[in-house]
């Protein structure tokens, strides 16, 4: 069958009027998509923010999210979340939601960081080994107690406590006896109220030095 110019020329005439067609169908479907797709204000954190911090209100941008990927909890407005803390640490462009915020009226600091059910209990250690350099808010920590066990044993450590978080770990101004002022190491441990009691008790028996756990050393 022979194809004469005009046809050939009629031909790439349909073929383009089809594909210039299917585009414009295609776009328009795009956009009526995009019509239909609702969206939310969601407040995001504008950087990087610790756990245990306020919140100010220059660390927080609301950005337009789609309705349908809105996490729960999430919140709309600035001065909804503004001067609160936050419990745990939330990235950059990341989600404000309420289950990473510090319960509503409570400040900044130490008492955001405790797990629910559970204490801060403070106490002095012997730090002879210099350890206390080493150890940071969130290390794990074995507790020793060295006690007085006669004129035959001598002084002797027991293991007490394993796999403790600390809190914190600072150093506080004491004044001994003779009235020499010196810096005391001070360690703040998470524990159940039941272990908090053991912990006075071994605290005011003997001394306490800790031993510091690496990340990944299981609990025995």
């Amino acid at each position: 069958m022979t194809i004469t110019a005009q046809g050939a020329r009629d031909t790439f005439r349909r073929a383009t009027l089809a594909s210039i067609l299917a585009f414009g169908a295609v776009l328009l479907s795009a956009r009526r998509a995009e019509k239909g797709m609702t969206l939310s204000p969601v407040v995001v954190a504008r950087r990087d923010l610790p756990g245990g911090a306020t919140i100010d209100r220059a660390a927080l941008v609301v950005a337009q999210w789609p309705t349908g990927v809105v996490p729960a909890g999430a919140f709309s407005s600035i001065d909804s979340v503004a001067g609160r803390g936050t419990r745990i640490a939330v990235f950059k462009g990341e989600a404000l939601v309420r289950g990473r915020l510090a319960p509503d009226g409570t400040g900044p600091g130490l008492e955001v960081k405790i797990t629910p059910g559970k204490r801060a209990f403070a106490f002095r250690i012997n730090d002879v080994s210099g350890i206390a350099g080493l150890i940071q808010p969130n290390s794990r920590v074995d507790i020793l107690v060295v006690i007085n066990g006669g004129a035959e044993k001598g002084n002797v450590a027991k293991l007490f406590m394993e796999n403790m978080r600390v809190l914190a770990i600072g150093a506080v101004a004491q004044r001994t006896e003779d009235g020499r002022q010196i810096n005391a190491a001070i360690c703040t441990v998470e524990v159940t109220p039941e272990e908090g009691e053991k912990l006075a008790i071994a605290t005011s028996q003997g001394q306490i030095q800790l031993m510091l756990r690496g990340s990944g050393d299981p609990a025995r």
